[in-house]
């Protein structure tokens, strides 16, 4: 199951928490003492998880930061999700450890990669993110449930643009058609 957290509204994001929480069974949202009062997401932009058929914890949370910007390494949420998430909004917090995940739309260079991984968690780059479209898109005809996956699409189509306006600019030629290309290019009608 994917949840997207990333809301700009406090109750959205005290809902959502609890709709993954009651859904996991690990731990329960509660919000402690002294916490902002305008949380938005707390740094989490989405939430990923596999539970298992038992029903008990170790259900693989994957939280993930979305990073585009120049500073997009200072936006690791890997400490915060060991030291302040789990503290800050639930009691008792979940005995399932959650992993970090960054995600940014470029790739890195192999050399670097390791160190990266060490300091932020999971990274998703340029070159593993259609991958992870191609299981969500999988995932979905299977009926797991993945909030926002209507918007998939078109976020697949923009990419495609952007893809075809930089080969233009560059001076190679261009192609109008994702297929091939992005996990989405059958119709819109097979995936929902």
């Amino acid at each position: 199951m994917v949840l997207w957290i990333s809301s700009s509204w406090r109750h959205e994001f005290f809902q959502r928490l609890s709709r993954i929480w009651n859904e996991v069974q690990d731990g329960s949202v509660q919000i402690q003492t002294g916490v902002p009062s305008s949380p938005e997401n707390d740094g989490i932009d989405v939430m990923a998880y596999r539970k298992h058929s038992d029903g008990l914890p170790g259900f693989l949370p994957v939280m993930a930061q979305v990073a585009t910007g120049k500073n997009w390494k200072e936006k690791s949420i890997r400490n915060h999700l060991v030291d302040v998430f789990p503290y800050r909004w639930s009691s008792p917090p979940p005995c399932s450890p959650m992993i970090p995940c960054h995600v940014i739309p470029f790739a890195r260079p192999g050399d670097m990669f390791g160190d990266e991984v060490r300091e932020l968690g999971n990274v998703l780059h340029r070159l593993r993110l259609p991958k992870r479209v191609h299981e969500a898109v999988e995932l979905h005809r299977r009926g797991e449930k993945t909030e926002a996956f209507d918007l998939l699409e078109g976020a697949c189509q923009s990419l495609a643009t952007y893809r075809n306006r930089v080969k233009q600019d560059c001076g190679i030629a261009s192609t109008s058609s994702t297929s091939g290309h992005y996990p989405m290019h059958s119709s819109t009608s097979t995936l929902q």
